[in-house]
């Protein structure tokens, strides 16, 4: 009898143990699903805000971003979730979008500003949420000193206006005073002061300096005093859709001068199309940079043309690539993508692209040119 209970009592034991180690497995083959099924599951995407002009006299440069970006988010797999919004060139508008992204949506890079205003108003902004700041066209000397999560893709308007004034200063002895014409805005105030500066340095006395506002129409009074000075050339800064208008109204007011202007502004398409015959010999300083054959044959199979300004979709994509290519490392840590950016090295579109210890793209030589009979010449 005690034998039998023995043999009983023995039965039990192994049976719960039994059943113990089939649960112990059971539950361990489960956890090892779940670990499986977690790390297969698709990281989360960052969010990328883009603020550009969509709209306004601008909006050619930023539907170049726009393609530019996206062409380069398609090629990384889709990677980032990207938001758009329509700055118009304007601080307020670029503010107001840049904290909806920011609060709203999520986003941990703000990225495509063209005007130095909206960079400039949006530094402070990224500074404070440490959310990165990549402009592709703002040239302003101040952005330099913005923050230490503001990049560019453009140059400083400091290296332009130096290499502009030292040629004429150098080449062009017969010009001794030059008139000046901006847009009154951040952009516009910085070139000037920049221009003046470096030209008095070489010699060359500023006469007339005239302003008008953005989306201004009529600059007869302006040009009125220039046609009444007696300096031997214009130094025109403004954006695009004034310049055609500007350029225009010299012409018909008989004004003869060598004009000068911004790179940037004469080899828009817009401008060169519409404008050749009241551009005709005009100089200018570009950074020796430009979208590469194989890019332009990508614009021209994803959106059937190259765009109004291929450098600057080739600079968006470039800057995109980058940012993906850091975020993929990094994930949603602004630390670390700004660290990444700090050490890029990148030959892409538009060129190699690096950046100094102030965020700023580091200096490509600038060429001088000018339009020779309707056609774009470096001299």
């Amino acid at each position: 009898m005690k034998n039998n209970m023995y043999l009983q009592s023995n039965y039990l034991q192994f049976t719960v143990l039994t059943l113990l180690l089939i649960s112990v497995l059971i539950l361990t083959g489960c956890t090892e699903k779940n670990i499986q099924q977690n790390t297969t599951q698709p990281e989360k995407k960052i969010v990328i805000g883009i603020v550009t002009p969509l709209t306004g006299d601008i909006a050619s440069w930023g539907q170049a971003v726009r393609e530019g970006a996206l062409l380069s988010n398609k090629e990384h797999g889709n990677y980032s979730d990207i938001i758009f919004e329509d700055s118009m060139c304007a601080p307020k508008d670029a503010v107001s979008a840049t904290q909806k992204l920011i609060n709203i949506d999520g986003a941990k890079i703000i990225f495509g500003t063209v005007c130095s205003s909206e960079t400039l108003a949006l530094a402070p902004i990224a500074e404070q949420d440490k959310v990165i700041l990549m402009s592709i066209g703002s040239s302003s000397p101040a952005i330099t000193n913005a923050g230490d999560y503001v990049f560019r893709m453009w140059p400083s308007d400091a290296y332009e206006a130096q290499v502009l004034a030292e040629y004429v200063g150098t080449n062009l002895k017969t010009i001794h005073s030059v008139d000046v014409i901006y847009i009154n805005n951040d952009y516009g105030v910085s070139m000037k002061d920049l221009f003046i500066d470096v030209a008095s340095s070489n010699g060359l006395n500023i006469s007339v300096v005239e302003s008008f506002d953005p989306n201004a129409n009529d600059f007869r009074l302006q040009l009125l005093k220039v046609k009444n000075s007696k300096s031997q050339a214009l130094f025109v800064i403004s954006n695009p859709e004034e310049s055609i208008k500007i350029f225009k109204q010299i012409k018909e007011s008989g004004i003869r001068r060598q004009l000068f202007a911004p790179g940037w502004i004469i080899e828009d398409k817009t401008v060169l199309d519409s404008s050749k015959e009241n551009i005709e010999g005009i100089i200018y300083a570009m950074p020796n940079m430009d979208a590469n054959a194989a890019f332009r044959q990508k614009l021209n199979a994803t959106y059937g043309e190259e765009g109004s300004y291929p450098l600057v979709s080739a600079l968006s994509y470039d800057a995109m690539s980058i940012i993906l290519d850091a975020s993929k490392k990094c994930g949603q840590d602004t630390e670390c993508i700004k660290s990444a950016l700090y050490l890029t090295d990148y030959d892409g579109a538009s060129g190699k692209t690096m950046f100094d210890k102030n965020g700023d793209v580091i200096n490509k030589p600038y060429v001088m040119k000018k339009i020779i009979n309707g056609t774009i010449t470096e001299i």
